[in-house]
């Protein structure tokens, strides 16, 4: 019995090994994929942290070499690598770096910013030269057709560097070392007149408006005698044909007859012969009465644009002359030399007079009065044979509304011819630019004080507009003078100049029928009819004529040591003439001597010291200067201002970072 059960207890220990190997078996096979997955994510865990450490080693990378010189990232895309000298460098545009199993790729991407210095999606406000942001992706394949990747990405920024800056170039030229912060080496049609600005010098005033003005209008002298003889002399503003001259005439008693005609120039006196084919354009008249008078003459004259020409007048027989039987035309003064209608010159403009039947000649220095019908309807010449005082004072305003024609207009001053009484205004003069199309006042100020202006003398006044004004063509506008808290004691004078008003004549007054004097009671809220045969006594839009491109080269500046010369910069105004208008700068840079500059690299722009000096930076919120230039010690600087002639970019200040 004890034999049989010692048999049973070793059979049934068999029997569990078999079950427990089963149960082992099955079980292992349940764990095993769980087993493999660990060993599996082990060594994905490590491809991992491997990927990171790698993305972090190349933002070291990266900055490693920031600190070294900014101006080496300049790439969109590049590897790096470890130098010979043992330090990182990249590796060239376009390139990636393979490590084992892991391709790691490095871009570089502007920073853009508001108008806060806030960093914003590009293109922003502007570009910031001094940051830049990178971003390192580390890619691999962790099995076959399968891609991982891990991405770090950091701002970088040009933490770490000195500038030379230039904010002022009053001192003027002649330095070629720097020391005196405000001086500098040459230049060339630049203005530095003003603190803390560089721009295109003033080579001339061009004015919109009429200069026309007249200080007395008087009688040329009575025709009284038969060898009495005037000219008034003028050149032609057309090429165009006369059939009939107009002139102002005053009489006394009975007028006789008197011959009215076009004669060519003969050195500066009328040559004696009628222009016309057959020497006949002339007409005879008799006047009854004082006022603008057409005489027709017998033959057409053609006439050629600027070309000088005599209107001759003179008795005339049967008639009795002598005494108070006489005319007179009308003259002024000053001579303007030059056409009311456009204020282009007239350099022939003169009234002559002869008392020996046109043998000699003298000048009278006068204006002359005259018009000239032509053929086609259309006329030229001077008709203003009137002058008026107007007294600017309480809610009395004067001045001329216009209408803009050709092209717009960009001003910078406006002047007005104005006096005052002789007993000193109360108040300042005050000039107003309304725009009529607009409905809008677009520029108020001061025009003139007591202390700028002389008792019963007139003077031009002029107000410089605090930016440049553009005048819109097509749109109407007010210019006007106003002196609210003078008075009828003490006041600002202005004048206007006129002529009878009729449609032939006030197509030859400034600027025809686009342009007349205005008049208002109630402080400029309502104004009166116009007067289109009135105009203001000499008024201007002024505009300054610049030079059209100029230079400036600076001193020479020492940074101290070799160095990385890593960015160019510089604060410009160049809005009121854009695109026009352009501020470009070009360097130089050179190795130490002894203390001075070795030899001078050639004027270089963004592509360095390539040798053709014709590349520049055009960027004035910063560009990288070329790594070529890295390890000189001198730098210096070339500005070229380019204009439209109307107006000048304007250089601030400028900066060049190194270290």
């Amino acid at each position: 019995m004890r034999n049989l059960k010692f048999f049973n207890q070793r059979g049934q220990s068999l029997l569990e090994i078999i079950i427990a190997l089963a149960i082992f078996a099955l079980i292992g096979s349940f764990m095993a994929p769980f087993i493999v997955g660990s060993f599996v994510g082990l060594e994905r865990g490590g491809e991992q942290t491997q990927a990171e450490a790698l993305a972090q080693e190349g933002i070291e990378a990266i900055r490693s070499i920031r600190d070294g010189a900014w101006n080496e990232i300049f790439y969109n895309q590049s590897a790096v690598i470890i130098a010979n000298s043992g330090q990182w460098i990249f590796d060239g545009e376009g390139t990636t770096e393979q490590i084992g199993q892991f391709t790691r790729t490095i871009t570089f991407d502007n920073v853009c910013r508001n108008i806060s210095d806030e960093i914003v999606p590009c293109p922003g406000n502007y570009t910031d030269a001094h940051s830049k942001k990178t971003t390192v992706v580390i890619d691999w394949e962790p099995t076959i057709g399968a891609t991982n990747f891990v991405q770090q990405v950091a701002y970088l920024t040009n933490w770490d560097s000195q500038e030379w800056i230039q904010t002022d170039w009053l001192g003027g030229s002649g330095q070629s070392v720097w020391f005196n912060q405000i001086k500098y080496l040459t230049d060339n049609n630049i203005d530095i007149s003003t603190t803390g600005e560089a721009k295109l010098k003033i080579v001339g005033v061009a004015g919109y408006g009429s200069g026309f003005t007249i200080d007395n209008v008087s009688g040329a002298g009575k025709i009284s005698k038969e060898n009495y003889r005037i000219s008034l002399r003028f050149k032609a503003q057309n090429s165009k044909i006369v059939n009939a001259i107009r002139v102002y005439l005053e009489h006394e008693k009975t007028s006789p007859t008197y011959r009215y005609g076009l004669q060519s120039d003969n050195n500066g006196e009328p040559s004696g012969i009628w222009l016309g084919n057959n020497n006949q354009a002339y007409g005879d008249y008799r006047t009854t009465d004082d006022s603008w008078k057409i005489i027709n003459l017998n033959e057409l004259a053609t006439l050629i644009a600027n070309t000088t020409y005599h209107l001759v007048v003179y008795y005339q027989p049967p008639y009795r002359i002598g005494g108070q039987h006489a005319i007179e035309l009308r003259q002024s003064d000053p001579n303007n030399f030059m056409h009311p209608y456009d204020n282009s010159a007239d350099s022939s403009s003169n009234i002559l007079w002869s008392e020996d039947g046109g043998l000699s000649w003298s000048v009278q220095e006068y204006q002359p009065i005259y018009v000239l019908d032509f053929l086609d309807g259309t006329h030229e010449g001077n008709p203003y044979h009137e002058i008026a005082v107007h007294e600017i004072y309480s809610n009395f305003y004067f001045g001329e509304q216009l209408t803009i024609t050709g092209t717009d207009k960009k001003v910078s001053e406006i002047s007005f011819l104005v006096s005052e009484n002789n007993q000193g205004p109360e108040d300042n003069l005050y000039v107003t630019v309304y725009d009529v199309t607009n409905s809008e006042q677009i520029e108020h100020g001061v025009l003139a004080t007591d202390d700028d202006t002389i008792n019963t003398e007139y003077s031009w006044e002029i107000y410089t507009l605090p930016s440049p004004l553009t005048l819109t063509v097509g749109n109407t506008y007010r210019v006007y003078l106003s002196s609210p808290l003078s008075d009828i004691q003490q006041h600002f004078q202005t004048r206007s100049i006129y002529h009878d008003n009729i449609a032939d004549l006030n197509e030859t007054n400034y600027d025809g029928i686009n342009s007349y004097f205005i008049t208002s009671n109630d402080n400029g809220d309502t104004w009166n009819p116009p007067n289109p045969n009135h105009d203001i006594g000499g008024f201007y839009f002024n505009k300054s004529i610049y030079e059209t491109s100029g230079e400036l080269i600076s001193s020479a500046f020492d940074t101290g040591s070799p160095s990385k010369l890593q960015i160019i910069e510089w604060d410009e105004v160049i809005s009121s003439c854009n695109p026009a208008c352009e501020i470009k700068m070009q360097i130089q840079t050179a190795p130490d001597n002894s203390g001075s500059p070795g030899t001078w690299s050639a004027w270089s722009g963004l592509e360095g010291k390539d040798g053709d000096e014709t590349d520049y930076f055009t960027n004035s919120n910063g560009e990288l200067i070329h790594t070529d230039h890295n390890e000189d010690q001198w730098i210096r600087y070339k500005t070229i201002l380019i204009g439209d002639s109307t107006d000048t970019p304007i250089l601030e200040e400028i900066r060049i970072n190194y270290k």
